[in-house]
């Protein structure tokens, strides 16, 4: 896989000719915020593994998504398992409802 690798980033090559065309046929705030969401969703993820004390090896942007790779290693509790995997969809589901509130607050 080719990829620009910052020290625990990596941006796939092909994310860059996407946002380019996202750029020239005018769409590219679609694509940032979508980008945007699921960063904060893995975010939510990484967020959550830390409390439980699992750390984070990387993050990799990908051209139809992010990821972010935990060390497995170091969960020892279902339930941090668990909790773990439930923070991005949760995160997501609020910031979904809160959009929406804040769209139907203005029309």
């Amino acid at each position: 896989m080719t990829s620009i690798k910052l020290k625990c980033l990596s941006i796939h090559i092909g994310v860059l000719p996407l946002m380019l065309f996202a750029f020239l046929f005018d769409f590219f705030y679609p694509v940032a915020w979508a980008y945007l969401m699921v960063l904060l969703h893995e975010l939510a993820h990484i967020a959550v593994a830390y409390v439980c004390g699992v750390k984070a090896e990387r993050f990799e942007v990908l051209p139809f998504g992010i990821t972010a790779h935990l060390s497995g290693a170091y969960i020892k509790k279902p339930i941090h398992e668990i909790t773990i995997a439930a923070a991005g969809p949760i995160l997501a589901a609020c910031l979904h409802l809160r959009v929406i509130s804040i769209t139907l607050a203005v029309t």
